[in-house]
């Protein structure tokens, strides 16, 4: 619960700084943008997301709390490990794969890859105006596949005891769009929080609107960068 409190408090500082500050009054709303312009000019959001900095490729180790999953598993609470690799093929574009363990509280689990091309639709213009390097602090349109092999946890009444049993393994591609905010936090923690829909072929399933949250450690080639 409290590692849960702390990367909702670290989106909610993300967000702040991602969407226009709004208020009821005006002078208030004067008074919060002088003040983010005034942490802006700073250079603290640089330091802390990291965006003076190159990187070409990122190693990611973390979590993922999500609504709705890559594969079949009904539940609202969807819990994963992860590791991944997200390399750089162009400032603007990026290809991830990630291998990943996931359960569903009390009706299944899955593990599997997923691929996944990224598109940072605006980082090429904050590159050429020096508000960025080339990094993964950035915000992207995403198209992937997930590869995965899961199983249903049933419970059955006619066992003796009854008891919850296990469903065979088995096989579930499916394929992913989606929109994401992506950010460093300093140089060692990267988080991403992605709205997506997919289309499980393993089920013929559709699904519109799923959340994703994930807070990895991450390890690069970051290095400073001249604006």
């Amino acid at each position: 619960m409290k590692v849960t409190l702390k990367i909702a408090k670290c989106i909610a500082f993300i967000l702040l700084f991602h969407t226009p500050v709004m208020g009821q009054e005006d002078s208030l709303s004067a008074r919060q943008s002088d003040s983010l312009l005034a942490v802006y000019e700073s250079g603290k959001l640089d330091h802390i997301f990291q965006t003076d900095r190159e990187e070409k490729y990122v190693i990611k180790l973390g979590n993922e709390f999500a609504m709705g999953s890559a594969s079949s598993i009904y539940s609202d609470q969807l819990y994963t490990v992860f590791t991944g690799l997200d390399i750089k093929v162009k400032p603007s574009l990026s290809v991830d794969n990630i291998l990943f363990y996931e359960r569903a509280t009390f009706s299944a689990e899955s593990f599997g890859l997923t691929s996944s091309v990224k598109y940072y639709y605006d980082l090429n213009k904050r590159i050429f105006e020096g508000r960025s390097a080339n990094n993964f602090s950035a915000d992207y349109i995403s198209f992937g596949i997930s590869q995965s092999v899961t199983r249903d946890q049933e419970f059955d009444i006619d066992a003796d005891p009854p008891d919850y049993i296990n469903s065979p393994w088995r096989y579930e591609p499916t394929l992913m769009m989606g929109y994401g905010i992506q950010r460093r936090m300093w140089a060692i923690t990267l988080i991403d929080f992605s709205v997506y829909s997919l289309y499980n072929l393993g089920i013929n399933e559709f699904r519109l609107l799923n959340l994703s949250l994930k807070f990895s450690f991450a390890f690069s080639n970051l290095k400073n960068h001249e604006k």
